[in-house]
């Protein structure tokens, strides 16, 4: 069923229009809430008429559906690379939150509107969209394990730790403004030290373990025996 309600968009991912009517769509929804605006809104931005809409999007709520899939799929092909990194753990996450933050000044418009209207989904779209979002979460989570086995960071609960670093790079544009204090690099890196070297507890870790960090596991399983 979810593959016939979803064809008439599907089909049309790669047209030109199909991306300007996301991309108006995301704005409307940014600067007024997905509530306040309608299909003749979106329209009316794009320059065509209500009906032209329907031969990409079956609804309002299939836009919202794409922008929040096209959010999440892009967030994770850019992520997950980083996460198959087999380096350093605890340089892999540094690596990982920075580029967090990158993404999320490039892409904060999306970013708000995909987590701020999610639940104007319906049910079965909230749980598509949660499924990557989890899946995502499970790579970041082991990451932060193998940090933990390879001792270059202490972490007493890693699910906990990790969601938790999670929701401060979510939450961060919501007060930060590139341009004013700060750069985009300057909070990256701050972030990437708070979360790794404090929230992860890469500070405390055995000092011997982090300097030899950039060894590979049977080098560092020669240190321990």
């Amino acid at each position: 069923m979810a593959e016939n309600r979803d064809s008439a968009a599907d089909s049309q991912k790669n047209s030109a229009r199909y991306a300007e009517i996301l991309e108006v769509a995301t704005q409307l929804f940014y600067d007024h809430g997905y509530s306040s605006v309608g299909i003749r809104t979106i329209a009316a931005a794009v320059g065509v008429q209500p009906a032209s809409l329907y031969y990409y999007f079956r609804s309002k709520e299939d836009i919202l559906f794409h922008i929040t899939l096209h959010w999440t799929q892009g967030f994770i092909e850019t992520h997950q690379p980083l996460l198959e990194n087999d380096g350093p753990a605890s340089d892999v996450l540094r690596q990982v939150v920075r580029a967090h933050v990158y993404y999320f000044a490039k892409h904060g418009v999306e970013q708000r509107v995909a987590e701020r209207e999610l639940r104007k989904l319906s049910r079965d779209r909230i749980t598509e969209i949660r499924l990557l979002q989890r899946r995502y979460l499970d790579k970041l989570i082991a990451v932060v394990e193998r940090a933990n086995k390879q001792g270059v960071l202490k972490v007493e609960h890693p699910t906990i730790a990790t969601r938790a670093f999670l929701d401060m790079l979510n939450h961060l544009f919501r007060w930060f403004e590139p341009g004013h204090d700060l750069s985009v690099e300057q909070v990256a890196n701050m972030y990437a030290t708070m979360i790794v070297d404090g929230l992860l507890g890469g500070a405390v870790a055995p000092k011997s373990r982090r300097t030899h960090a950039r060894s590979d596991a049977c080098q560092l399983a020669g240190q321990t025996s």
